[in-house]
C-alpha cells in the first residue's frame, strides 16, 4: 500500500539528503517546494514569497493524491516547521485513508551551523542554487521551528551523530535504538525479551526507548551508566581515550556485552 512520508526538520538539517535516500529506498516521488520555486523564480521571489510557498504547497498536496492513486509512494520535503502544519498534513491524508509517516531529521546545533556555513559557501561560489541564509535569517528560522513531540514522530533520524557510545557499544546496531527510530514494535518485543532472559527484567514495551547513549533521551537502564559518568568526570570523549584503558571492570563488561548482544 503506497504511503506519504513528511520530512520534518530545520533548514540545513540534512532533510533533502535524507529525503533522497528514502526516495531511492521506497521507489518514491519526491515533491519539494524549494525545488519548484527556485526553478521558476530563482532568487527573485521577493515579497510574494509566503503567498507563493502556500500556493505551491496546496498544489503539491493535490498532486500527491494523484501520485498515490497510481500506487507510488510520495515524499514531501518542505520542513513542516510548525505543529499546525504537521497536524494539517496528517489529517489531510487520514480522511483520504492514505498512510502517512512523519520523519524528523534531528541535528545538533554544531552540525547545523556547520551545514549552514557549507551551504552559504557553496552558494557564494556558484556551486548550488539555494537560498543564502545569513545570521539574521537563521535566527528567524530557528525561532519559527517548533520541535515535534515524540508522539508526532514515526521515524526519528539523527543526522551526523556519534553512534559509538563511551564503552565502545555501537548504538546504531542496538535493537532498542532501532526499535525507537523505526517505531517498530516487533523490534521492541525482541529487545524486551533480551532484558527478560539476560537480567530477569520485565520492562514494558512503552519503556523500550532510546535515542542513543550519547543523546539526552537514553534507555532507562543506561541513566546510571558508570562508563558515561566516568568519561564525563574526566572530560573524556570515550573510554579508549583514558590512560587506564581498558580498566578491569570495563574489560569484563566489553567481553560479555559490548557489541555482543541485543544488536542487529
Amino acid at each position: 500500500m503506497p504511503k506519504v512520508i513528511l520530512i520534518c526538520g530545520k533548514i540545513c538539517s540534512g532533510k533533502s539528503t535524507y529525503a533522497n535516500k528514502l526516495r531511492v529506498q521506497n521507489k518514491a516521488v519526491l515533491l519539494s517546494v524549494d525545488e519548484i520555486i527556485l526553478a521558476l523564480f530563482d532568487q527573485n521571489i521577493g515579497s510574494d514569497h509566503d503567498t507563493i510557498v502556500e500556493r505551491t504547497q496546496k498544489y503539491l498536496f493535490i498532486k500527491s493524491i494523484e501520485i498515490i492513486a497510481t500506487g507510488i509512494n510520495v515524499i514531501l520535503d518542505w520542513g513542516f516547521w510548525t505543529k499546525e502544519e504537521r497536524d494539517f498534513a496528517k489529517q489531510y491524508y487520514k480522511i483520504r485513508n492514505i498512510a502517512c509517516e512523519l520523519h524528523y531529521v534531528d541535528v545538533s546545533d554544531e552540525t547545523w551551523k556547520e551545514n549552514l556555513s557549507k551551504r552559504n559557501r557553496a552558494i557564494s561560489e556558484g556551486k548550488t542554487n539555494a537560498y543564502y541564509v545569513d545570521d539574521n535569517l537563521s535566527e528567524k528560522f530557528d525561532s519559527i521551528f517548533e520541535l515535534p513531540d515524540k508522539s508526532e514522530i514515526d521515524v526519528w533520524y539523527k543526522n551526523k551523530w556519534n553512534a559509538i557510545c563511551f564503552c565502545g557499544h555501537d548504538c546504531a546496531r542496538c535493537i532498542t535504538y532501532l526499535a525507537t527510530v523505526k517505531n517498530d514494535n516487533e523490534l521492541r518485543k525482541t529487545s524486551q525479551q533480551f532484558y527478560m532472559d539476560e537480567f530477569g527484567l520485565d520492562i514494558p514495551l512503552s519503556e523500550i526507548h532510546c535515542m542513543g547513549g550519547r543523546s539526552d533521551d537514553i534507555f532507562k537502564l543506561c541513566h546510571d551508566c558508570p562508563w558515561m559518568k566516568c568519561c564525563r568526570e574526566r572530560s573524556l570523549d570515550a573510554c579508549n581515550d583514558c590512560a587506564e584503558y581498558p580498566c578491569k571492570p570495563l574489560a569484563d563488561y566489553q567481553v560479555k556485552y559490548v557489541n555482543k548482544c541485543n544488536q542487529i
